[in-house]
């Protein structure tokens, strides 16, 4: 019985309600369900292409920014409205697609064909100057490669609006110095530092999350403390309701490593 409460058993069920979340609301789950998108079309390329330097500069897309080809997907998503009348200024004609994925055995459409497909792009985002920045960036495009979807773009600010937010200039040791000045506890351990996504419309933004641990349980279980996030480019202290500080919880931790902090039960 103690198995079933290894962290794992959670990771699993985690990945369960993932495939569950991308079920139509009909029950269609084959037109749902992301395929991997070997043979990516060539409008499909163009077009997310256009979409990133609109949003960071074509000089930010050629040096910080690649195509991870291996995590591009589609799917067909039966809610959608008719594809963009969007088209890429080359006029690259349809015959420039390619099969991609695995087709249904049944006749029909090509999937990178038919209306409703929506594609998810990957690109690496790597940085020269800061080399801490070593993420990845999504987002959607429709069949004729522009723009869709509400989420947006993940892990990429709004460069050419604001290129304050691509600068990338606070390193770690210069987050810990703000951390500091601004006020966080010592804690009971050494701090942690994280450079992370910071999804906050309209602000998002990549952030340094420095955490201090104020308490361990007795038992070992748990361990609870206090957070800032801090711009990485700006060196802003992020707030959350007007609260710069973050209470945060940890009910995993596995490995203690204070005297004070016991081995978990299921170890």
């Amino acid at each position: 019985m103690n198995a079933l409460w290894r962290p794992s058993f959670f990771i699993i069920l985690w990945l369960v309600a993932l495939e569950v979340s991308l079920w139509s609301p009909d029950g269609d789950a084959a037109q749902r369900r992301p395929i991997p998108a070997p043979d990516i079309p060539e409008r499909i390329l163009l077009g997310g292409r256009d979409v990133l330097i609109v949003r960071v500069g074509k000089e930010f897309f050629e040096r910080c920014l690649s195509l991870d080809s291996a995590h591009c997907v589609y799917w067909v998503d039966a809610t959608a409205p008719p594809k963009s009348p969007r088209r890429h200024s080359s006029g690259a004609p349809d015959t420039l697609a390619t099969p991609v994925g695995t087709s249904p055995p049944s006749p029909g459409p090509r999937p990178d064909r038919m209306e409703g497909v929506r594609w998810s792009l990957t690109y690496h985002l790597l940085v020269p100057t800061a080399p801490w920045v070593r993420e990845n960036v999504w987002f959607d495009v429709d069949s004729a490669g522009g723009h869709v979807g509400a989420r947006g773009f993940m892990g990429l600010s709004d460069c050419a609006h604001h290129p304050e937010e691509c600068t990338f200039s606070i390193s770690e040791l210069a987050a810990r110095d703000i951390a500091r000045m601004a006020g966080l506890k010592a804690g009971i351990k050494p701090w942690t530092v994280s450079f992370q996504w910071w999804a906050a419309a309209p602000e998002s933004c990549y952030v340094w999350t420095v955490s201090s641990t104020l308490k361990i349980d007795p038992n070992g279980l748990s361990k609870h403390g206090e957070s800032i996030a801090i711009d990485a480019s700006t060196g802003q202290v992020k707030t959350i309701l007007g609260r710069k500080f973050q209470e945060w919880s940890d009910w995993w931790d596995t490995v203690p490593d204070v005297a004070s902090e016991k081995h978990p039960w299921w170890r």
